[in-house]
């Protein structure tokens, strides 16, 4: 058995409160909504028919390079954009604000 350390019983748990109910929502409006329109919105579909998120013709060029062995990869390029992507975002400086710097500025 484990002893607490601090009191126990109902003292540590505070009082209920009541909360005033929450009024249902009909599912059925909404699905009668979409059937009244003809179409039920789809993101997914919305986005694919935009296309792949990706550059075939450049895919088409890398791809032809590497088969002909002329593409040489920028070891550092790389490796600063893997770190780009991996962290935040800087903050934007606030005008006015010194950078905290002995000297003010």
């Amino acid at each position: 058995m484990v002893d607490g350390i601090g009191p126990t019983g109902a003292g540590r748990i505070g009082a209920t409160q009541s909360v005033a109910p929450v009024a249902k929502v009909s599912r059925t409006g909404l699905i009668s909504r979409a059937a009244a329109s003809g179409t039920v919105p789809n993101p997914a579909a919305d986005l694919a028919a935009f296309g792949p998120p990706v550059d075939a013709t450049k895919v088409a060029q890398l791809k032809k390079a590497i088969a002909a062995g002329s593409y040489a990869a920028d070891p550092s390029a790389i490796a600063d954009k893997m770190i780009e992507l991996d962290l935040p975002a800087p903050a934007p400086a606030s005008p006015g604000k010194t950078d905290g710097k002995a000297g003010g500025k």
